[in-house]
């Protein structure tokens, strides 16, 4: 037994190492095909804007150049950079799973499997939500960075007129409307989340319920195929 044990921690020491350096590399050209793929819309972006007409200005619904190129780039380099690599880790865990889940006892699996599109419309709806109340915090932003600069390009009459109370609280309506919509996202985290561990909690004491009782009719070896599906 001491030496299976030596064996089995061995092998999670050579997991750790292997795992280091995908993270690493992985890391580190996501990082790198982030930051030129980001440069690379930026610039795409500028081009674009300087191609429109003067009317598209006029409109005052563009919002500010410089703003969105600054926060939808942030956006775009931290999507590729971090999140993508989350999307792939967690798409080959959840095959992976259910691999040895099914290998394991598919009687049980397909008892738990349910548990999937739960949380798939929880979160997918979620989601949405929560991308439609984003987009609205962007453009928002857009507008009250517009409005600075053009307010900063007429720093001097401003002060000449002593308008910068009035100015700052018309920028002050941009930032209330922002925190409002970012307001709505506290109920919505919490939906999430507290449906999110119920029903992973949910399907763990059924899982346990029902392997107990397949253990006890002979259908299940041991106990240990139970903790594997959990």
């Amino acid at each position: 037994m001491q030496r299976r044990l030596t064996l089995s921690s061995l092998y999670f020491v050579y997991i750790g190492i292997a795992r280091l350096v995908a993270t690493y590399i992985y890391a580190s050209l996501s990082t790198y095909v982030s930051y030129h793929l980001t440069r690379n819309l930026r610039q795409a972006y500028l081009r674009a804007a300087l191609s429109q007409e003067i009317a598209y200005y006029d409109q005052g619904a563009s919002g500010s150049i410089a703003q969105q190129a600054t926060s939808n780039g942030k956006l775009v380099q931290s999507g590729i950079a971090e999140k993508l690599g989350i999307v792939v880790q967690a798409i080959s865990t959840f095959v992976a799973a259910f691999v040895i889940a099914f290998i394991a006892q598919w009687k049980l699996t397909l008892i738990l499997i349910f548990t999937v599109p739960t949380l798939l419309i929880v979160l997918g709806t979620a989601g949405g939500v929560d991308a439609k109340i984003e987009t609205g915090i962007l453009q928002v932003y857009g507008q009250a960075g517009s409005y600075a600069e053009s307010v900063l390009g007429g720093i001097r009459t401003l002060q000449a007129f002593s308008l910068g109370p009035r100015v700052v609280a018309k920028y002050d309506t941009y930032l209330e409307s922002a925190y409002t919509q970012g307001m709505k996202k506290n109920k919505l985290y919490g939906i999430v989340f507290g449906g999110q561990y119920f029903i992973i909690y949910a399907v763990m004491g059924l899982a346990f319920w029902q392997g107990i009782a397949m253990l006890d009719r002979g259908e299940i070896g041991d106990l240990g195929t139970v903790f594997v599906l959990v």
